[in-house]
């Protein structure tokens, strides 16, 4: 999925951090639709993914990320949700920016936090050992299926071990997706991974375990006026599935693809014809003013899912505005239907 922009970001912090003044992004690299024997004409040409090499940062790509959104339980039964990612951007002929985003919910009280950070240094590990990054204390590391994160946010810290329970899965073509005009971004999850560790809330430690969808993605690529819908949803039978809804700058339908993984780690593409997403209500934010869809059935008749996605707490939404300059919304979600299960959706470009 596409989470931010490459070039924009490039301008936006060579002024704050390197220049001081405004710059212009640059041209994003062109790179076309990737078939099984020909693959995308980027810096970095892969003939696949390969992993665990791919799990460490990449040289030559203007965007990369590391996602991760969890749902958490207690001890006590309390539930937390979470998203955390480091963004990796990487102006031309200069340093790499580091970008964090952090948001917790707390369930039981009704909560939602959120902080980001950015430094102009990349602290990263590019050898086989994964990626290894620092932002000021917030800690993300992994490689092989094998992450640990560590985060505080106000009186909420959290630190847990993730071990992933399947095989990596690659989207779209190889793992490679394509943006069509926005270039297009190599994109693998690892939809299931045990989590195990403690949360300390006003410095009252609690053990934690659940379950956390990884995302990695990196590319040249610029959607800056590409909106999207995506969808992680994790099953009780041990079935995932991904959605990505794409829209362009006037909100029409762009495309729509996805990712069926079954209980055994089997793959498959969802093609966007066999995915059917209803939006059933709106929430309106007081800080952006974005009226953001809340609720949804989802339906994808080829797999025989028809479920309903309810947010967990609507006011889950991101200002990212010190940092990409954005909002967006993203939030813990339970699914119910054909399937019961726990999941995340992201929304953007609603402001």
């Amino acid at each position: 999925m596409v989470r931010i922009t490459g070039p924009f970001l490039i301008g936006l912090f060579l002024s704050i951090v390197f220049l001081g003044c405004a710059k212009a992004p640059p041209t994003p690299t062109p790179t076309p639709t990737p078939t099984p024997t020909q693959q995308p004409s980027l810096e970095f040409v892969r003939q696949s993914v390969i992993l665990p090499r791919d799990d460490a940062p990449h040289d030559g790509v203007s965007t990369e990320w590391w996602y991760y959104s969890g749902n958490l339980m207690g001890d006590h039964g309390n539930r937390y949700d979470f998203h955390y990612v480091i963004f990796q951007v990487s102006p031309p002929d200069l340093p790499a920016v580091n970008i964090g985003h952090l948001g917790i919910t707390d369930i039981e009280r009704g909560t939602y936090m959120s902080a980001q950070r950015f430094l102009p240094n990349l602290l990263a590990t590019r050898s086989s050992t994964g990626f290894d990054f620092d932002m000021g204390g917030w800690r993300m590391s992994g490689y092989d299926g094998k992450d640990r994160l560590a985060v505080s946010i106000d009186n909420y810290a959290f630190d847990v071990a993730l071990t992933s329970k399947k095989a990596p899965v690659l989207h779209g073509t190889l793992g490679f997706v394509d943006f069509e005009t926005a270039g297009g971004s190599y994109y693998y999850s690892r939809t299931r991974m045990d989590a195990v560790g403690a949360i300390t809330i006003n410095e009252l430690e609690t053990a934690v375990t659940g379950a956390v969808w990884f995302d990695h993605q990196w590319g040249n690529f610029d959607p800056t006026d590409i909106g999207w819908d995506w969808f992680a949803m994790q099953f009780d039978d041990g079935t995932d599935v991904m959605l990505t809804l794409l829209r362009d700058s006037e909100r029409r339908p762009l495309y729509q693809y996805g990712t069926h993984i079954s209980s055994d780690g089997k793959s498959s593409n969802i093609p966007g014809s066999a995915i059917e997403v209803t939006s059933i209500g709106s929430w309106a934010s007081p800080s952006s003013g974005a009226v953001y869809p809340m609720g949804w059935t989802v339906a994808i008749p080829s797999h025989g899912i028809n479920v309903a996605v309810e947010p967990l707490l609507e006011g889950s939404e991101f200002n990212a505005t010190l940092t990409t300059q954005n909002y967006y919304w993203e939030g813990g979600v339970d699914v119910s239907g054909t399937h019961q299960g726990k999941g995340f959706v992201e929304m953007t470009k609603y402001e």
